[in-house]
């Protein structure tokens, strides 16, 4: 569900850079990031951190929360996954389809995918 709110907080923000006649260099530039970093958070492969959120929407004159999707278009993504995942039984082997849905639990558990392999930087003070 992660990734879901984030790609509809980038098509909110490209819609709406879109209505302000601005071209992603233009906002880039208002907000001081560069160009690939806002072409990233439109598609939806980077995440938007609170503070670049609210310098958006001040550049963009709305409020952060018009930028935030509502709930219904959430559940409607995740509905839309879901049915996705459910024609694929159709076309995947049996091992494929174990793989698939041991994905589809963890990161309904995880609320994403996190590497387990990867160990987190420890320093002592």
């Amino acid at each position: 569900m992660e990734d879901i709110i984030y790609i509809e907080i980038g098509k909110l923000i490209k819609k709406t850079r879109l209505l302000r006649n601005l071209t992603q260099q233009e906002l880039s530039e208002s907000i001081n990031i560069t160009r690939a970093s806002i072409a990233n958070i439109e598609r939806g492969s980077q995440k938007i951190s609170l503070y670049t959120l609210y310098q958006v929407a001040e550049s963009l004159d709305v409020s952060p929360k018009s930028l935030l999707p509502e709930v219904e278009v959430l559940t409607k993504s995740q509905k839309n996954l879901n049915t996705d995942l459910d024609n694929l039984k159709e076309r995947l082997t049996l091992k494929e389809l174990e793989w698939v849905y041991q994905i589809k639990k963890k990161t309904e558990n995880e609320g994403g995918l996190k590497d387990e392999n990867k160990k987190e930087d420890r320093t002592e003070s």
